[in-house]
């Protein structure tokens, strides 16, 4: 989402510089939970009821046959649904983001929105027996309809902290997506035409029972080898509500 500042708080800088306002605007990030972007607690419980009544149908996201693989995603998802979605642990991150690079100019905040603990799950493939030849990557963005709403609601939530001063004070005019868009259809499309990953890689190499698909044991050793460990953000099995920070690259270490 992109707002114009109002002509009180760019007024008077030269062209080709930011209002001195926005050089704080990176500093401000929070992490929204259900009930900030559900409503109430009644509501939030009927959402995990309906999340964890379609568990089933969710397993279609899933295209392994593999039975420790399926094992993983239900242990998975039931660990985000069970015991993280009602608590205070947010779902999205909400940053007031870096200025005038979503496309809305120099005189332009961006609050950027990231979901958490998304419910739908990517799909990688080796497709060659060439080690340093890529993968093929699916990310399945928004596969499942509880992802999809939960970041209806946060653009909602963004839309209202803008309107709330004293941010609303020095806002001007929404850039993106506009204010004609506000139904679910239309904030859905904006959503979706702008989803992309965030800079945080994580949770690839799973700590879990590997008849659950995890990739490493309790004390990091990867099951199958020898003398291997994995020592990094991969192996964590749930994503964390915060910048976890990683190398993109696993570190290996024999021992």
């Amino acid at each position: 989402m992109v707002t114009m500042l109002n002509k009180g708080a760019s007024d008077g800088v030269p062209d080709g510089q930011s209002s001195p306002f926005l050089s704080f605007i990176n500093s401000a990030t929070f992490y929204a939970n259900v009930s900030d972007l559900i409503g109430s607690y009644d509501a939030s419980v009927t959402f995990q009821k309906q999340i964890l009544d379609d568990l089933t149908n969710s397993l279609s996201l899933i295209p392994s046959k593999d039975t420790g693989v399926i094992e993983g995603y239900k242990a998975l998802y039931l660990a985000n649904a069970q015991k993280i979605l009602l608590t205070r642990v947010g779902q999205v991150e909400v940053l007031l983001y870096a200025t005038g690079n979503m496309g809305g100019g120099d005189q332009t905040i961006s609050i950027q929105l990231a979901l958490q603990h998304p419910y739908s799950h990517g799909r990688l493939y080796i497709t060659t027996d060439d080690a340093f030849d890529p993968p093929a990557l699916d990310p399945q963005y928004l596969t499942h309809w509880a992802d999809v709403r939960l970041m209806r609601q946060a653009v909602r939530l963004a839309r209202k902290i803008a309107a709330t001063s004293p941010l609303k004070d020095v806002l001007g005019d929404e850039v993106s997506p506009g204010p004609a868009v506000t139904s679910d259809a239309a904030i859905d499309k904006f959503v979706a035409n702008g989803i992309s990953t965030e800079f945080h890689p994580a949770n690839t190499l799973a700590m879990l029972p590997r008849n659950q698909g995890g990739v490493v044991d309790a004390k990091l050793r990867v099951y199958g080898l020898q003398n291997v460990r994995a020592v990094d953000a991969s192996i964590f099995p749930v994503q964390f509500a915060a910048h976890v920070g990683p190398s993109p690259f696993s570190m290996w270490e024999c021992c």
